[in-house]
């Protein structure tokens, strides 16, 4: 897995500098599942729920998907893996 840089705080200051007060009327976080973001959150914003967006969920999924696939070929002998052979992106 590549780790991401880590953005800039410039970006997130407003936020950052909030009182904790204030952070815990968010009552909503959208974020990607990068640990930083949840962890903050978790922290400052603790009666905010966090919805994941839909882009890395089905990510995970897939990635999920595709292992099971991959196991499966590789218990399977010779004549029957023939089934699941390019079966990766079939619906």
């Amino acid at each position: 897995m590549v780790r991401r840089q880590r953005p800039h705080r410039s970006r997130y200051r407003p936020v950052l500098r909030r009182s904790g007060a204030e952070n815990k009327s968010i009552e909503l976080a959208i974020m990607d599942m990068w640990w930083p973001f949840r962890n903050w959150v978790g922290k400052n914003a603790p009666n905010a729920d966090i919805v994941f967006d839909k882009f890395h969920i089905l990510r995970h999924l897939s990635d999920a998907l595709d292992q099971v696939r991959r196991d499966e070929y590789k218990r399977l002998h010779r004549k029957d893996r023939s089934y699941i052979k390019g079966q990766r992106y079939a619906a």
